[in-house]
């Protein structure tokens, strides 16, 4: 059995409780994150506050809880890894560019040893994007494909079982496609919020056509609209299969080692010599 930890006391302000971390010897920093530095926060908005820790909680990642009777994230970042920004540090830490976004746009609470600011300071002055490797990006595109395939193949099927089964894809197969066209085109894989605005101002027909297809209760025209926004949120990647394709999906390269982007298509030939046929 799981079990969620205590609650924290309720009557305790986000202050109150931003001073009882500064007491602890394994909290090295705070820095607010979120809407709170942008003044954009709401009755709706949450906490998020980045915990900067030494290695005795180097394995805590993330952690939820209810502040003021809000939700609150506590995201955790390792001394170590902000001292040596931007370099990566290994698998257990944060993505140097999601780090930096975190860094350039958050406010320093609390600083037991300076090394927030001092990161603070370079992440203004080095500017680190969000980019998806090939390999990413190749997987992402056969990933859309192949349910968009399988849902395709079910829903042709006259079966009531296939046909809800189809219902249940598409809850996470619209997310896949949403997450898709922010991740082919290299933009920050940011919240929702964010990439709602994004997409307002950048791509209003995709939101508009997205949104048509989340309100649309028509089974048959819902799948034509999956179809259609998938078409766009792929279409730097080389758009939808053509019907009846095939198409290969490699284990990602070794850490540092690129993926050639015509591997893919050379195993395959490797399986299939066209001139055997």
């Amino acid at each position: 059995m799981f079990h969620a930890q205590p609650a924290l006391p309720s009557d305790r302000s986000f202050e109150q409780i931003l001073g009882h971390l500064e007491t602890n010897p394994h909290v090295e920093g705070l820095l607010t994150i979120g809407s709170r530095p942008l003044s954009r926060a709401g009755p709706e908005s949450d906490f998020d506050l980045v915990v900067v820790v030494d290695d005795a909680l180097a394995s805590l990642s993330v952690a939820l809880t209810t502040i003021e009777g809000r939700l609150a994230d506590l995201i955790f970042v390792t001394s170590g890894q902000l001292e040596r920004w931007p370099e990566p540090v290994g698998e257990r830490a944060w993505a140097p560019a999601r780090l930096a976004r975190w860094l350039r746009g958050g406010q320093i609470a609390f600083d037991r040893h300076g090394r927030l600011a001092d990161a603070q300071r370079r992440a203004q002055a080095l500017v680190l994007e969000e980019t998806s490797d090939t390999h990413t990006h190749y997987a992402t595109w056969f990933g859309v494909n192949y349910n968009l395939a399988q849902n395709r193949r079910m829903w042709r099927s006259a079966d009531p079982t296939y046909r809800l089964a189809v219902e249940l894809r598409l809850l996470y197969s619209l997310n896949e496609v949403w997450h898709a066209y922010f991740r082919l085109r290299d933009l920050p894989q940011r919240g929702e919020k964010e990439q709602i605005r994004y997409l307002a101002e950048a791509d209003p027909a995709f939101l508009h056509d997205f949104q048509a297809l989340l309100g649309e209760r028509e089974a048959d025209q819902r799948l034509t609209l999956y179809v259609s926004v998938a078409a766009t949120a792929l279409a730097p990647a080389g758009g939808l299969w053509p019907e009846a394709a095939g198409a290969v999906l490699c284990w990602p390269p070794n850490r540092g080692v690129g993926l050639e982007p015509d591997a893919p298509r050379a195993a395959w030939r490797m399986l299939f010599e066209e001139d055997a046929w």
